[in-house]
Parts: C-alpha cells; structure tokens; sequence
C-alpha cells in the first residue's frame, strides 16, 4: 500500500516535467479556431487577484471590494462556482494554478498591486505563489495554509503574508470569548 502512494507521487511530479518538456511540440498540434478554454485570459484592470472562491477566497474577496482596494478578480476552477458567483455579481473567471495551460494563456494587467491564494490545495497554492513570482515580481502575495508548517513553507515561496486559518480562528473565537466573558455581554 505504501509503496502505491511512493509511485503515485513520484508520477505525479514527472507529469509536469513531461509536459514542460513536450508542451512547444503539443502545442503546434493544437487546433483552429481556438476553442474557448484555449483563449487568452485577460483581467482587465484587475489591481487584485484571488485564487480559489471557497468560503476564504468569498470572504477575502468580498472584503476587498467593500475595502474599495481597485477592481477584483476571482479566479477558481470549477466552472459552477465560478458561474455561482457571477450571478451574484462577482467577476470570477475559470482557471486552476495547477493547469501549465492556464498560465500560458493569462495576460496580467502590470499593475496587479495584491494576489491572494486562498484555495483549498497547497501544492496549488504555492505553484500559484511561484507563477505570479515570475510573471509579477513586485505583486505583493498573501495566503492561506491550514498547517504551521505550511505557513513556513509559503513564507518559503516568497509570499509576504501567510496565515494559518485553523489557528487565527481558534486565536479569534478566544478573544470574542474572553472579551464577552469580561464584559458580561455579547457581543453578536
């Protein structure tokens, strides 16, 4: 049992080196007219930009826009959240940091100013910190780990902020608690 798990690791890191390898050749092989999760992705005038639209990704977000901190985007990879939040009235486009494809069909905006990622994959997590490392040197990224050790290994990667969700929340609900403790009261 173990040793599937060996093998299936090890196959699975050799796939991208495979396809860095093959990817010039593969993609003459592509067909015309280009279909449309072949297109270039642009995001406009997009000074943020958020990896995963779960409930951290929503709720960073949502904060942002109320913050009025420039135009967001969400970016996630399944097309029925992203179409969820469109009807809601988020700009969401479809696109996975983990999908090779993906970054070679974005257009950043140069003046992207914050990137976020907030899905719920580390290992996409930091492809995404490494990717708007080389395409936006000066984009400050922040994000999201649900281990301590992954926190080290985002600050690792070059992010400027990374936060273990579980202990913030914990840390968070303690300080609500002992302050209504305190005041006698609650609070909401």
């Amino acid at each position: 049992m173990a040793g599937s798990f060996v093998l299936a690791s090890v196959n699975n890191s050799a796939r991208y080196r495979v396809y860095d390898r093959l990817g010039t050749f593969l993609s003459r092989l592509e067909r015309q007219p280009t279909i449309q999760d072949d297109a270039i992705i642009e995001f406009g005038e997009a000074r943020v930009l958020v990896f995963g639209m779960g409930r951290i990704g929503l709720g960073a977000y949502d904060e942002l826009v109320k913050n009025r901190l420039g135009p967001v985007v969400g970016i996630d990879r399944d097309p029925e959240v992203g179409l969820k939040h469109q009807l809601a009235g988020r700009t969401v486009i479809r696109g996975d940091a983990l999908d090779r494809d993906f970054w070679e069909r974005v257009q950043f905006h140069p003046d992207v100013e914050l990137v976020i990622a907030a899905t719920s994959n580390h290992a996409a997590n930091l492809e995404c910190v490494r990717r708007i490392r080389e395409f936006l040197p000066n984009a400050q990224i922040a994000a999201a780990a649900t281990y301590p050790d992954q926190v080290a290994e985002l600050h690792d990667s070059g992010v400027d902020i990374a936060r273990n969700l579980y202990e913030e929340a914990g840390q968070a609900l303690a300080d609500d608690a002992a302050a209504v403790l305190w005041a006698g009261e609650p609070e909401g």
